[in-house]
Protein backbone atom coordinates (compact mmCIF):
# COMPACT_ATOMS: atom_id res chain seq x y z
CA UNK A 1 0.00 0.00 0.00
CA UNK A 2 1.10 3.47 -1.08
CA UNK A 3 2.65 5.43 1.79
CA UNK A 4 0.29 8.80 1.27
CA UNK A 5 2.07 12.37 2.41
CA UNK A 6 1.32 14.16 5.30
CA UNK A 7 0.09 17.10 3.34
CA UNK A 8 -2.54 15.14 1.61
CA UNK A 9 -3.64 13.24 5.02
CA UNK A 10 -4.15 16.65 6.21
CA UNK A 11 -5.97 17.99 3.44
CA UNK A 12 -8.27 14.89 3.03
CA UNK A 13 -8.97 15.39 7.08
CA UNK A 14 -9.79 18.84 6.57
CA UNK A 15 -11.79 18.14 3.05
CA UNK A 16 -13.85 15.50 5.54
CA UNK A 17 -14.41 18.23 8.23
CA UNK A 18 -15.92 20.57 6.15
CA UNK A 19 -18.26 17.95 4.36
CA UNK A 20 -19.54 17.05 7.90
CA UNK A 21 -20.38 20.62 8.59
CA UNK A 22 -22.16 20.73 5.19
CA UNK A 23 -23.98 17.53 5.89
CA UNK A 24 -25.37 18.47 8.95
CA UNK A 25 -26.80 21.64 7.25
CA UNK A 26 -27.94 19.22 4.24
CA UNK A 27 -30.01 16.99 7.04
CA UNK A 28 -31.34 19.72 8.55
CA UNK A 29 -32.95 20.66 5.39
CA UNK A 30 -34.21 16.83 4.56
CA UNK A 31 -35.67 16.83 8.05
CA UNK A 32 -37.52 19.92 7.57
CA UNK A 33 -38.80 18.62 3.61
CA UNK A 34 -39.83 15.29 5.35
CA UNK A 35 -41.98 17.69 7.25
CA UNK A 36 -43.61 18.94 4.40
CA UNK A 37 -44.68 15.75 2.44
CA UNK A 38 -48.20 15.32 4.45
CA UNK A 39 -48.90 18.89 4.95
CA UNK A 40 -49.98 21.73 2.78
CA UNK A 41 -46.75 22.63 1.85
CA UNK A 42 -46.23 19.37 -0.31
CA UNK A 43 -45.45 20.02 -3.82
CA UNK A 44 -43.94 18.06 -6.76
CA UNK A 45 -41.09 20.86 -6.25
CA UNK A 46 -40.36 20.07 -2.57
CA UNK A 47 -40.38 16.63 -3.22
CA UNK A 48 -38.15 16.93 -6.17
CA UNK A 49 -36.09 19.25 -3.92
CA UNK A 50 -35.94 16.39 -1.07
CA UNK A 51 -35.15 13.73 -2.99
CA UNK A 52 -31.93 15.30 -5.16
CA UNK A 53 -30.73 16.33 -1.43
CA UNK A 54 -31.17 12.93 -0.07
CA UNK A 55 -29.95 11.43 -4.11
CA UNK A 56 -26.70 13.66 -3.39
CA UNK A 57 -26.56 12.42 0.34
CA UNK A 58 -26.43 9.06 -0.69
CA UNK A 59 -24.02 9.30 -3.37
CA UNK A 60 -21.03 11.27 -1.34
CA UNK A 61 -21.14 10.37 2.10
CA UNK A 62 -18.99 7.17 1.79
CA UNK A 63 -16.68 8.80 0.01
CA UNK A 64 -16.29 11.41 2.47
CA UNK A 65 -15.69 8.74 4.87
CA UNK A 66 -19.48 8.24 6.23
CA UNK A 67 -20.48 4.63 4.53
CA UNK A 68 -23.46 4.25 7.07
CA UNK A 69 -24.67 7.64 6.15
CA UNK A 70 -25.10 6.32 2.46
CA UNK A 71 -26.44 2.77 3.55
CA UNK A 72 -29.35 4.71 5.59
CA UNK A 73 -29.79 7.00 2.75
CA UNK A 74 -30.24 5.08 -0.15
CA UNK A 75 -33.64 3.61 0.89
CA UNK A 76 -34.78 6.72 1.94
CA UNK A 77 -33.61 8.04 -2.04
CA UNK A 78 -35.55 4.86 -3.49
CA UNK A 79 -38.89 5.93 -1.31
CA UNK A 80 -38.69 9.44 -2.15
CA UNK A 81 -38.39 7.94 -6.32
CA UNK A 82 -41.20 6.43 -5.79
CA UNK A 83 -42.93 9.02 -4.08
CA UNK A 84 -42.13 11.49 -7.11
CA UNK A 85 -43.48 8.76 -9.64
CA UNK A 86 -46.74 8.72 -7.74
CA UNK A 87 -47.22 12.75 -7.77
CA UNK A 88 -49.42 13.08 -4.56
CA UNK A 89 -48.68 13.59 -1.02
CA UNK A 90 -48.52 11.13 1.87
CA UNK A 91 -51.55 10.17 3.30
CA UNK A 92 -51.62 11.18 7.20
CA UNK A 93 -51.81 7.73 9.00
Amino acid sequence: MPVVPEGVRKELRELRQAYAVRMEANLQEIRQGFDQLTGPGWSPESVSRLYRLVHNLTGSAATFGFPTVTEVARPTEVFLRTLLNQKSPLAED
